[in-house]
């Protein structure tokens, strides 16, 4: 996510169908002595914070009734039938207790690609600054001040847009219930007001979800109603360098938080002012995560990392490329926002600090390039040395580790680098027979995959069934990942 959209472009792009189990009928012949038994079918304004309750209700399958006849039942559940009524036209009846899956064939289990928990870049395709100037030209570019949904979200949209929401299926969709009670807003050692952590917050933990208070996609003269909502947040362009610039626009651009993009007559960027989520102070080493949900038209924000109690929640104004660069160029970045960052990866003044810390993003950046534009064809030929036992599998597994201990001490977390090392390091445990390491490497994909898409995109059933992925045993001896 990344501010400041006025100024650049940015693009960032379950219903659980549980089908009703069938009424299980048993039928048996009474003794005559015997009684019959009957079975027993057991959001706020700028000076208010909101906190929504997260609750998880679980619902008890009810118990069935059936007999020691009955096919599969052990003897200890058939004791406590002695005698079952005929049951007759029974209702079917939701069933939410999961059955019991049997263990799948060997090779059957699918390990999935990295991609599976990449963060989905931008859908369809952008307008061009031709497409726009000759749209322009002819009169075809408009704009309409709304409302969306009803009275919450101030829109300056193209025309179309609107339309093009009202028209998806149930929409708006409710907003996701977020943590309770686990940040507060204070004084921030990086600048002005902050976001911090009242508690220890776990990797993928949802803190916030918002609607926007406002959405628009280029610099406009804003009216009354919306500038009341926005005026309380912060403007490093007021007077900034001298210049006098409106300070509405200022606020627009200093706290705009980009939103991908929104079809209409005209496909172009939006950005939006949050309540809350405009107040995330910036870092290099960012602590969260935030996703733009257009069926819900909120924006959710997650635990990066694993958070302390007191720590302050921080994003990047940058994006994942930029965080990537050395020091001076992100400062040089930064400058558009009139502020220098102090955050420890910037500012940390012990002897040979900040070139190790550009080192270490250097080698990070270059894995990114790497990753990004050969990743299929890296993909291949570690396959290979993979499935040739007389390759040292060691050295793939030393350089992937590195790399995750590279992030780890810049307290990033990439999708990419991380979906393809952990991918890896999961296949190589597999094919080595290293069950507790595949388990390991799968369950912090799915982490990722939970994070950064929603769905554990497979990796959870991989871990549940290890030796029956195709990967298992595909080599003779141990590594040490």
């Amino acid at each position: 996510m990344k501010r400041g959209f006025l100024s650049k472009d940015s693009s960032a792009k379950f219903k659980a169908a549980t089908s009703p189990s069938p009424a299980v009928e048993a039928s048996v012949a009474a003794p005559p002595a015997a009684k019959p038994v009957s079975p027993t079918f057991k959001r706020g304004f700028l000076n208010k914070e909101s906190h929504a309750k997260h609750t998880l209700s679980v619902s008890n399958a009810p118990a069935i009734a059936t007999s020691a006849a009955t096919p599969g039942l052990t003897k200890s559940v058939a004791a406590d039938f002695k005698a079952v009524e005929p049951v007759a036209c029974m209702p079917a009846k939701p069933f939410n207790k999961p059955i019991a899956e049997a263990t799948p064939e060997e090779g059957s289990v699918e390990v999935p690609s990295p991609q599976s928990i990449m963060v989905s870049r931008t859908e369809g395709r952008m307008c061009t600054t031709e497409e726009f100037l000759e749209k322009a030209r002819r009169g075809a570019v408009q704009r309409i001040m709304t409302y969306l949904p009803p009275v919450e979200t101030g829109c300056l949209f193209f025309t179309g847009v609107k339309e093009r929401l009202l028209a998806r299926l149930s929409w708006p969709a409710p907003i996701p219930e977020a943590a309770q009670n686990c940040y507060q807003i204070g004084d921030s050692l990086l600048g002005g007001l902050g976001l911090f952590a009242v508690r220890n917050i776990k990797l993928g933990e949802l803190i916030i979800v918002e609607r926007p208070l406002l959405i628009t996609s280029t610099a406009m003269r804003m009216e009354n109603e919306i500038q009341l909502l926005i005026r309380a947040l912060s403007n490093c362009r007021w007077n900034g360098n001298g210049a006098n610039e409106e300070p509405m626009m200022g606020m627009v651009e200093t706290n705009s938080i980009s939103i991908d993009y929104l079809p209409g007559d005209i496909d172009m960027t939006y950005g939006a002012i949050f309540n809350v989520v405009s107040r995330f102070n910036h870092s290099c080493s960012l602590s969260v995560f935030g996703s733009w949900d257009v069926q819900s038209f909120s924006y959710s924000v997650r635990a990066r990392r694993d958070i302390s109690a007191d720590e302050e929640l921080t994003y990047s104004y940058l994006d994942s490329s930029e965080l990537l660069t050395p020091c001076a160029e992100r400062a040089a970045e930064l400058k558009r926002y009139s502020f220098k960052c102090k955050c420890p990866s910037c500012t940390d003044m012990e002897p040979g600090h900040s070139n190790q810390s550009d080192e270490n993003r250097e080698r990070l950046g270059m894995s990114l390039i790497l990753t990004i534009k050969h990743g299929e064809t890296m993909l291949r030929a570690i396959q290979t040395i993979i499935d040739n036992p007389k390759e040292d599998v060691n050295g793939l597994v030393t350089g992937f580790l590195n790399t995750l201990v590279l992030m780890e001490q810049e307290q990033l977390v990439d999708d990419v680098l991380c979906a393809f090392h952990y991918s890896c390091l999961c296949k190589v445990a597999l094919a080595t027979k290293n069950e507790k390491k595949a388990r390991k490497w799968v369950l912090k994909a799915a982490d990722i995959g939970q994070l950064y898409k929603g769905p554990d995109g497979g990796w959870a059933r991989v871990a549940q069934y290890p030796r029956q992925s195709g990967w298992w045993g595909r080599r003779n001896h141990g590594v040490a990942a």
